[in-house]
């Protein structure tokens, strides 16, 4: 799906191509803001694939009018829960805003308030820096997760999520030969486990997706 955004640094537009959107605040006040401000900041919509400006890099977007008016329609359908023929429409879905952290739900902004707290306190937990990676991806801030889920493989170099994670990463870049020996790694750290089944299945794609990029 192609939307279109304005960077929120340079304030050009762009087109993104993304595979699905989640509207993470309050549906009933999201229409507002939308007609309000025909903007909306990186707490409160998240891609699933990457956004990046292609004029300067930055990941901070403004939603565009056209966008904000089809995220309007969206909710108003998902609120009335009426199945639309539109396909763009089927690929929004409206995410409950709390962000799971500490045994405590909180908006996704809180969270990151929290982790930042907790960090100073233990700033060689590898479980913190990769709560934290999962976070900045939530907000597209894709830099900062890198840097974090690095920060988790060197403190514990065993931990599946954080290659996983990474290399999912650089696979959207299409930076396959930095994505190949992460996703690699997982195969040789939880070749049986249970917990890890679905994982290593879409490690498995990965990794045949990417010999066939190479041998093409």
């Amino acid at each position: 799906m192609q939307v279109k955004l304005i960077c929120a640094k340079c304030k050009k537009k762009y087109q993104a191509e993304v595979h699905q959107i989640f509207v993470l605040f309050d549906p009933t006040k999201a229409i507002k803001e939308l007609e309000k401000k025909r903007e909306a900041d990186n707490g409160s919509i998240a891609f699933v694939n990457e956004v990046r400006c292609p004029h300067c890099s930055s990941h901070l977007y403004q939603v565009s009018a056209e966008l904000s008016i089809t995220l309007i329609a969206a909710l108003l359908v998902q609120s009335a829960k009426i199945k639309s023929p539109n396909s763009d429409l089927e690929n929004i879905t409206i995410a409950e805003p709390m962000l799971g952290l500490l045994g405590k739900k909180m908006p996704l902004k809180e969270g990151k308030k929290i982790l930042d707290k907790e960090l100073k306190r233990n700033p060689t937990d590898p479980d913190l820096h990769l709560r934290y990676g999962c976070l900045m991806r939530w907000l597209n801030l894709y830099d900062v997760a890198i840097k974090r889920f690095l920060l988790a493989i060197k403190y514990n170099p065993n931990l599946e999520f954080a290659y996983y994670n990474l290399g999912q990463i650089y696979y959207a870049r299409e930076e396959y030969e930095k994505a190949y020996p992460l996703f690699s790694k997982i195969l040789t750290l939880s070749p049986k486990q249970e917990r890890m089944k679905e994982i290593l299945t879409e490690t498995r794609i990965y990794l045949s997706d990417i010999q066939k990029r190479w041998r093409s």
